[in-house]
């Protein structure tokens, strides 16, 4: 029997984990409250020493650290995204190569290859790194020091790249959009028609039990998603058709929209609504035997709970 770890288990991601039926017996450590009363409360990053948290453990899926939620160019955020994205996680994955765990699985995100596609290229799993936030930043590096930890013990280590996951209590922006379709408005979106990947909880809860069971996810990096790209009117119209017809989308050309979030300093959001980011998941398909299977039409009304 594989004795897992997952760290972050309070989490948004982490509580999907512990309600889902993939990791019934793994050990949960978790920030805030019990997931289901079973999760241990545990801030990770003042810990020194695992090895009471890491006796027995074969495989860690590392959820645990500070989620994108601030662009701030204040050098204690860089600071504290350093502190607990990279730090921590080099910590406790050279303390688990020591102690003899088999597997390190790090949720990463696909940030870490760039904010948007260039030159409408998807996203592939062998691009070169390109973070440009201080979030993405703190990945990256992450990213880099553990391949070098397992490399140089035997820790296999598999690195997962999701885009915005969504799903039952989703946050963040998600959450801000689907709380505005609940009202009645009128959003200027209607030419928003570029593509960007998502996935379900459902279906990133599948990927990572497949990476902490399948020998061909040792040593791999995978980009995951829905596998059906969809723009900010798909979603919009998915909320629309999951009860909420009282929106109204109207179609501003999207020069006037591009000149409007300049003007009110909101660049970066206009880039998150109307700039391509697609994901290439053929390499985890093929390589993990790996199908999504939850489209987002269908787990629309997990978010509207």
């Amino acid at each position: 029997m594989t004795n897992i770890l997952i760290t972050g288990a309070t989490g948004f991601l982490g509580q999907g984990l512990a309600r889902s039926n993939k990791f019934p017996k793994a050990r949960l450590i978790g920030r805030w409250f019990p997931v289901e009363g079973s999760a241990d409360i545990l801030e990770l990053s003042d810990v020194e020493d695992f090895s009471d948290i890491l006796k027995d453990v074969d495989v860690i899926i590392h959820l645990a650290g500070l989620a994108h939620l601030v662009e701030s160019e204040d050098t204690k955020m860089h600071g504290l995204y350093k502190r607990v994205n990279t730090e921590l996680t080099l910590r406790l994955a050279t303390q688990a190569a020591n102690a003899g765990v088999k597997r390190f699985i790090y949720l990463s995100t696909i940030k870490v290859l760039g904010e948007y596609n260039v030159h409408d290229m998807p996203f592939r799993h062998t691009d070169p790194l390109a973070p440009s936030s201080p979030y993405a930043v703190s990945k990256a590096a992450a990213e880099s020091g553990l391949k070098n930890i397992c490399l140089s013990s035997n820790m296999e280590f598999v690195i997962v790249r999701p885009p915005l996951i969504y799903g039952r209590n989703v946050k963040g922006n998600f959450r801000r959009l689907i709380s505005l379709c609940k009202k009645k408005v009128i959003l200027p979106f209607g030419l928003f028609t570029e593509r960007r990947s998502y996935i379900s909880l459902k279906n990133i809860i599948s990927v990572i039990h497949e990476c902490s069971t399948n020998p061909k996810a040792a040593n791999e990096t995978f980009l995951v998603s829905d596998g059906v790209d969809k723009s900010i009117v798909d979603i919009i119209t998915h909320i629309r058709n999951a009860g909420y017809r009282t929106v109204k989308l109207v179609k501003v050309p999207v020069s006037i929209m591009y000149l409007i979030f300049i003007l009110i300093g909101k660049k970066k959001i206009y880039a998150q609504l109307n700039k391509q980011s697609i994901s290439d998941i053929s390499h985890t398909v093929n390589s993990l035997n790996w199908h999504p299977s939850n489209e987002m039409e269908n787990e629309i009304f997990e978010c509207l709970e």
